[in-house]
């Protein structure tokens, strides 16, 4: 896990997290698939970080260690690329309550394309849980009636949407808003800056436009 570095372009003075590919949901339209983490240079870093190759890669007890000793109030992203730990094909309940344990205090958030199944779901409670402690755990979609349907039972969503999108905000047909990240929109808002991933109004969800070089295969699979 790297330290905060202001340098990034993206992030800003943000702590960051890469997992390995592993941890990935098979439900994941994007998976091996124009993955935004499939880029260069993220895949190049994320590599080296998840095969021990990078001086910066740690083990998941020096994970939670290290997530520990960030000062209240430090910014802290989850997954630069990556997802939460696996357990057969769904989450780590057990270390995601380990990682929600070690960021109190911190102003921290994750996307995740590990979705509950229902909205009792133990998966789903975590994720209500910790939003009341400062970690936002975004469930990662695709359509906009999965923005509703989650959003719905308190749970925070993102969304992809294509390159060719346009618009900079708009609502789901369930009414929901939706907001283009602005860094998208203005490249000196960084995250460190706009926070909307980690707190935001209960009714508005984050739309990431396909980027980068795969952005056609993005586009594809959301069309398909």
């Amino acid at each position: 896990m790297p330290a905060a570095d202001s340098g990034n372009s993206k992030l800003g003075n943000v702590n960051y997290v890469y997992a390995p590919k592993e941890n990935c949901s098979d439900s994941c339209p994007f998976k091996g698939n124009g993955c935004y983490g499939d880029n260069y240079p993220i895949k190049w870093q994320a590599d080296k970080m998840t095969s021990g190759e990078s001086k910066r890669s740690v083990t998941w007890p020096q994970l939670i260690t290290a997530l520990r000793r960030i000062a209240r109030d430090e910014k802290v992203r989850l997954w630069v690329d990556g997802d939460f730990p696996r357990w057969h094909k769904g989450v780590d309940t057990q270390k995601a309550i380990e990682l929600g344990n070690a960021l109190h205090g911190k102003k921290a958030w994750a996307y995740t394309h590990h979705h509950p199944l229902k909205k009792r779901d133990v998966w789903a409670g975590i994720i209500r849980h910790y939003l009341e402690r400062c970690f936002t755990i975004n469930i990662s979609c695709e359509r906009p009636e999965h923005v509703d349907e989650y959003m719905s039972h308190g749970l925070p969503c993102v969304i992809a949407v294509p390159s060719t999108e346009t618009r900079r905000q708009w609502r789901t047909p369930g009414g929901n808003r939706v907001r283009v990240c602005p860094n998208q929109i203005d490249k000196n808002i960084q995250c460190d800056r706009c926070m909307l991933c980690h707190k935001r109004p209960a009714d508005m969800a984050i739309a990431f436009i396909a980027h980068g070089t795969k952005k056609k295969q993005v586009d594809a699979a959301l069309a398909a």
